[in-house]
């Protein structure tokens, strides 16, 4: 989905109506509980999320949204022990219109007494803080946390009274609690609904009546009076529900796990904000019952609470911590990329001499050479503070340069050796094999930063980031969080599939177009369009005029379906792969059986192909399959797509040598004639139908008159008409595709 806005808002007004909707909050929790009201509103929201989840296939939490009213409700617990299901359906109404009131004006221009570009990034700081979390899926966060922690268990138990490994363990057994205890309130509210909907309906008509703020209808009183009465008390789990586990939680491990994550009544006494609630997202009830809404969010807090209790002790923090985490991140890199590439392919913990310091070695955590392609790759742990970003832009630029812009001038120094020497010559640490690098065969050299943290989207969105003196010179690596990158890895289905993915989402960073997307979205959108330029950062204007932002949102709903059916809450695993023409998928496939560097360039090239030039070649592929040509005959035709010239050559029982140099010479003199710097040709036995193409050719190089060729040019037959095409008049679009008229394009060449 794309989205294009321009958002404007009266910041004074939006003020005024918060204040207002504070003052009606204030009254309506007044009139009921407001710890029963507020395990409600998360119960509410949750049976939302399930349903929507049953109706569509997939749905989106807002575990944000629960942080935020129990910043407005803890301050109120213990007020009353009065329940009323209207003014708990009017506290939710009114959390759900202040939370969205907020997140609008907090993301709408104003003046913050910044540079316009300074200020929209802290505004996408805010944006992103205001309602995103969870950046992994369940499984990357629990190897994550137990991969990097988890070695110092004892450590950390003696620190906080509960050890990464252990905690992980005890919060999966508090959701599957929650979910028992949820599951066994179903059946009672049920009844509940049915046999409370008419006085519902009455306790409506009558505060309607009084003049009172109310809910719409009263199936919703209905509804949250059986949450209030009959789910609320028991969804938060006790520690002696879990008593039955093989190895329950002790009184000092529950006590751990609230002083790392847990929100109590005195915690939220300290907290200036809503956001601070994002660093406690479990919260505690009386009698140190607990809950959460989304154990995704919950992970992630408890790997970075880990981090910062590590990091009280700088010397194990900056020794053996990092150490392990470095060595974890690198195999997991590996691991990721040999999925796609063959492992002779991928050379990890690499030596070369450094090209700035005479006698001095340098490091590069892994890299990739593929044929024309070389990827050049450093992983990143660093930490990534964006709550203090709010206050503090030095300290976002600070984690960014460590994260990315660190990495980015590592892999530039490594670009710069092997431009320096050839071959360049890398050496594998661990193993002693030698990555030799000859940089006359390269034809593209990407830069990869891979990072532990997510990075709120910025890393899809470097060219912002020139305000804070990042990135100036208009080149970027592609930046991936190594949790994205696992994502990506498992639906390439092939090396050009990955590497033309890098080349797209480089491109767009060129474009320093506003598209917010995160990496999940994008590549879900690659696998649908290939982020075709034409549709995205090229997109032409319907009403004349450019568009100022635009948002791709649903990029990564498979991949959230994928994720439910590999947990078993759904049975269907979606398909996930690129969407390709059947003939032009055959092409590539046939490609990729050949294990060479001009295959591998010319498929890169087909991912190249335009919407539109994809759909003529495969027309023109299918065409040709039912085209009758005599033995011992041949026939080429071309079609070009923006500046790329294609020519076809097909033949029945045609010796393959003559097949071959016919379609080379087409080759050569297309790319002359039309003056491209680029083509590439097919020649297709017609008689064999088990191999979509024989044999496949590239060519590229700068145009220059040449006296040979404009001979071979006049010596060549007239093109010819496929049978059932008709000649275009001279006015009209070329049949080749090059948008050009036919006058000025082709005509000439039928002669």
């Amino acid at each position: 989905m794309k989205e294009e806005f321009k958002l404007e808002v009266d910041r004074e007004r939006m003020r005024e109506k918060q204040k207002e909707l504070l003052g009606h909050l204030s009254s309506w929790i007044g009139k009921t509980n407001a710890e029963n009201a507020f395990v409600s509103f998360a119960v509410f929201l949750i049976t939302r999320w399930l349903a929507e989840r049953l109706e569509r296939g997939s749905a989106s939490s807002r575990p944000a949204l629960v942080e935020f009213a129990a910043f407005h409700l803890y301050p109120h617990f213990g007020n009353t022990n009065k329940r009323s299901a209207p003014a708990i359906a009017s506290v939710i109404a009114l959390i759900e219109e202040l939370k969205e009131g907020r997140t609008v004006e907090h993301i709408s221009s104003g003046d913050r007494g910044l540079d316009a570009k300074l200020a929209e990034i802290v505004s996408h700081v805010q944006f992103y803080l205001e309602d995103v979390r969870g950046t992994s899926y369940l499984t990357q966060a629990r190897e994550q946390i137990e991969s990097v922690h988890g070695p110092f268990e004892e450590r950390y138990r003696n620190y906080v009274g509960i050890g990464p490994k252990r905690a992980v363990e005890l919060l999966y057994a508090i959701q599957k609690q929650l979910s028992d205890n949820f599951e066994a309130t179903r059946k009672q509210a049920s009844e509940f609904i049915s046999s409370h909907h008419e006085a519902s309906v009455k306790t409506l008509n009558a505060s309607a009546e009084s003049g009172g703020d109310t809910p719409d209808a009263a199936e919703a009183v209905a509804f949250v009076g059986a949450i209030s009465s009959c789910v609320a008390d028991q969804f938060p789990v006790d520690r002696e529900q879990l008593a039955s586990l093989p190895n329950p939680p002790s009184p000092e491990e529950w006590a751990g796990l609230i002083r790392l994550l847990g929100l109590t009544v005195d915690v939220r006494k300290t907290m200036a904000g809503p956001l601070d609630v994002k660093l406690r997202p479990i919260f505690v009830l009386p009698n140190l019952r607990l809950f959460f809404v989304d154990l995704s969010s919950v992970l992630d807090e408890l790997f970075s609470a880990y981090e910062r209790t590590a990091k009280a002790d700088q010397q194990f923090f900056s020794g053996a911590y990092h150490k392990n985490q470095k060595v974890w991140m690198e195999g997991k890199v590996a691991e990721f990329l040999k999925r796609i590439f063959r492992e002779k392919h991928v050379f990890v913990g690499l030596d070369y001499p450094n090209p700035d310091k005479p006698d001095d070695t340098a490091e590069m955590d892994a890299a990739i050479e593929w044929g024309p392609f070389l990827v050049l790759v450093e992983a990143k742990g660093k930490q990534f503070r964006l709550l203090d970003a709010l206050t503090d832009l030095g300290r976002l630029r600070t984690d960014l340069k460590k994260n990315v812009q660190d990495a980015f001038e590592q892999a530039e120094r490594a670009m710069r050796f092997v431009k320096s020497t050839s071959p360049a010559v890398f050496k594998e640490r661990k193993t002693g094999r030698e990555l030799m690098v000859n940089r006359s065969k390269l034809r593209r050299i990407f830069k990869v930063s891979v990072t532990l943290q997510h990075l709120a989207d910025f890393a899809t969105q470097l060219a912002n980031l020139k305000a804070l003196n990042l990135f100036s010179t208009n080149d970027y690596p592609f930046s991936v969080s190594l949790a994205d990158l696992d994502i990506i890895t498992r639906f390439c289905e092939n090396p050009d599939v990955f590497l033309h993915y890098i080349e797209r989402r480089l491109e767009l960073q060129r474009s320093e177009k506003d598209i917010m997307a995160d990496e999940l979205n994008l590549f879900g959108t690659y696998l649908k369009t290939r982020l075709q330029p034409s549709l995205f950062w090229e997109r032409k204007p319907d009403d004349g005029r450019p568009f100022t932002l635009m948002w791709i949102s649903d990029g990564c709903e498979v991949f959230d379906a994928w994720h439910d059916a590999k947990l078993g809450l759904r049975h269907d695993a979606p398909e996930i792969r690129l969407v390709i023409p059947l003939h032009v998928k055959d092409l590539l496939e046939e490609l990729r059986n050949r294990d060479d560097d001009g295959a591998r360039w010319i498929a890169f090239a087909l991912l190249n192909l335009s919407r539109n030039g994809t759909d003529r070649l495969e027309r023109l592929l299918n065409q040709i399959k039912e085209q009758h040509i005599e033995p011992g005959n041949m026939k080429s035709t071309t079609f070009v797509d923006e500046t790329l010239v294609g020519v076809i050559t097909v033949g029945r029982m045609v010796k393959t040598k003559h097949l071959r140099e016919t379609l080379f010479a087409r080759v050569s003199v297309e790319q002359y004639r039309r003056r491209a710097k680029s083509a590439f040709g097919f020649a297709i036995e017609l008689n064999d139908p088990f191999k979509p193409f024989d044999f496949a050719c590239w060519a590229e190089g700068e145009w220059k008159y040449e006296p040979e060729m404009e001979r071979v040019v006049k010596m060549m037959p007239p093109m010819k008409l496929w049978p059932g095409q008709k000649t275009p008049s001279p006015d009209s679009n070329c049949i080749c595709g090059s948008e050009k008229r036919f006058r000025d394009c082709c005509a000439p060449f039928f002669r």
